[in-house]
């Protein structure tokens, strides 16, 4: 009787190059999640640290570090009181745009989700980037911390169905890296802000807008339809990066001279011995390039390279060693990143980068089964 006890399996050296690629393909995908909140696009009312629909009326003397606004109105009432780092717009097209752009910003604000369902009271609570909202009325009393999390993007959207209400001497903190440009209250109908309490943050109301005696913001009071009512605060507009309509487009790049000849990316060598060993490689150039292939195999070891420069010039090996069999072909593309594939056959770990190289390991995989599938050990024994 015979027992056939051989059966192809994966040789030791080929776990630890799986290991490496599943490693290298799934990290990016792991480091690109970003929090779903984003920053919301004020567009021309961006340069406004005050702006009404119906009015604006101040009481003592107040600090506006930008430009103070109001549309369809035209009434500002105790300017004479305060201090305005920009231009007072009563009335006027500019006014009439950033109420344009308001109400866009307002209806991006309230649309963005998934959000997370907020506390009726914000006090004592700490807040990483996200959009938190409440289908009712939204307070604020003591202290809310906001967290940055060292990351750069995190933002925070505050949904208010009905009003905002800050209790006097409430503040919020930024810690680790939080951004006041980067906080935004949307609110339902009109908002709040008690004596001496400090505020940060983009506050967009459908109403109104009320800050009692002494109230500080860092950030901008936007009211969409009614009025903006002050009393000796100081409002500090902190210099943000516009999220659209950044400026004028810069002038287009002069096209890169088209690459020489044919062949971008890595040419294909032979491996050891029979030319089985061996990860297929590819390429892209960054500037202009044609494309090409690349054939190679052999007794030896057949290495390919290649180049492409701004300029779009490239080289290769265009010479395969005689009796190779043909192994692939590589093309230059006008942008893109490089992908590699190096097997060092005394070990068997696989440095990979990019989709390219886990398609050689595949291939290089199904090669070796097979031919350990046709060579495996058989082993008798007698009935």
């Amino acid at each position: 009787m015979t027992r056939n006890h051989g059966r192809p399996r994966l040789p030791r050296t080929a776990i630890p190059a799986l290991g490496v690629a599943v490693l290298l393909v799934v990290a990016p995908l792991a480091g690109s999640a970003h929090a779903d909140s984003t920053v919301v696009p004020l567009g021309g009312a961006q340069p406004f640290s005050v702006l009404a629909g119906a009015r604006i009326t101040n009481i003592g003397t107040t600090v506006v570090d930008g430009d103070i606004g109001v549309f369809p109105g035209t009434a500002i009432t105790g300017a004479g009181s305060m201090v305005v780092g920009g231009t007072v717009h009563a009335g006027d097209a500019v006014a009439q745009t950033a109420q344009t752009d308001l109400t866009a910003g307002y209806n991006d604000a309230a649309g963005q989700t998934p959000p997370v369902a907020a506390d009726a009271e914000l006090g004592g609570e700490t807040l990483v980037g996200g959009v938190y909202n409440r289908s009712s009325s939204m307070a604020l009393t003591g202290e809310l911390t906001l967290d940055g999390q060292n990351d750069p993007d995190s933002v925070w959207v505050f949904q208010a169905g009905s009003t905002l209400t800050l209790a006097s001497a409430s503040t919020v903190v930024l810690i680790n890296g939080a951004n006041p440009c980067r906080v935004f209250w949307q609110v339902g109908s009109s908002a709040t802000l008690g004596t001496s309490s400090r505020l940060v943050g983009t506050v967009m109301a459908d109403q109104s807008i009320t800050m009692q005696t002494g109230a500080r913001v860092s950030g901008r009071l936007l009211a969409r339809i009614g009025a903006v009512t002050l009393d000796s605060n100081v409002i500090s507009s902190p210099a943000c990066v516009p999220a659209v309509g950044g400026g004028t487009p810069g002038t287009p790049g002069t096209p890169g001279t088209p690459g020489t000849g044919g062949g971008g990316g890595t040419g294909n060598g032979g491996g050891t011995g029979d030319g089985s060993s061996f990860i297929d490689g590819s390429g892209g150039g960054t500037g202009g390039g044609g494309d090409g292939s690349s054939t190679g195999g052999g007794s030896g070891t057949g290495t390919g390279t290649s180049t492409s420069t701004g300029t779009g010039t490239s080289t290769q090996i265009t010479t395969p060693p005689s009796g190779g069999v043909p192994t692939g072909s590589a093309s230059t593309a006008a942008t893109g990143s490089a992908g590699t594939g190096i097997l060092d056959p005394a070990t068997g770990w696989v440095a990979l980068t990019g989709l390219a190289g886990l398609a050689g390991l595949a291939a290089y995989v199904a090669r070796r089964l097979n031919e350990l599938g046709s060579s495996a050990p058989r082993h008798r024994r007698r009935a």
